[in-house]
């Protein structure tokens, strides 16, 4: 018998022989079984070809499942790749709006501070128009009283003099 033949192979073998397993012995137990029963004894060379095939065919159903197991490993990382390019690419998308958003706030609180500016302006050149305005009306009105003050004067020295 082959070095790689497991104790499910001998019980496989045996049960396909119609023999009753008992899949609580050991291997080599099941070994000794299967070449003393009559089957064994009356068809060596055929039950070992079936135990032979039988090896073989656990041997590629592992193969499959390695292989499959392998295909599924590669697909989930592919999709783990995918998904990490996903999320970055939305991470740049929120960076970028977030940087958008941020240059916007910029910006309109310059021209916020620049309207405000110009409105203080306005209004300090309005004041200052007002206070000349003020002003020129103080000094016209001081201008009056003193002509006023002068032609009274002026009358009253004249009154006099007639």
């Amino acid at each position: 018998m082959s070095e790689n033949t497991t104790k499910e192979d001998v019980i496989t073998v045996l049960d396909g022989m119609g023999e009753t397993v008992d899949s609580e012995r050991g291997i080599l137990e099941l070994k000794q079984k299967l070449m003393l029963c009559k089957a064994y004894l009356e068809y060596e060379e055929f039950v070992r070809d079936v135990l032979g095939i039988t090896i073989e065919d656990r041997m590629e159903k592992g193969r499959k499942e390695n292989s499959r197991t392998r295909l599924e490993r590669q697909q989930e990382l592919k999709l783990a790749r995918i998904e990490e390019a996903r999320r970055k690419a939305e991470k740049e998308a929120r960076l970028r709006s977030e940087e958008k958003a941020r240059h916007i706030v910029e910006k309109e609180g310059r021209l916020k501070a620049a309207k405000e500016a110009k409105i203080l302006e306005a209004r300090r050149r309005t004041e200052e128009k007002a206070r000349l305005r003020a002003k020129d009306e103080a000094t016209r009105i001081d201008e009056i009283g003193e002509r006023k003050m002068a032609f009274g004067r002026a009358d009253a020295t004249c009154s006099r003099r007639t």
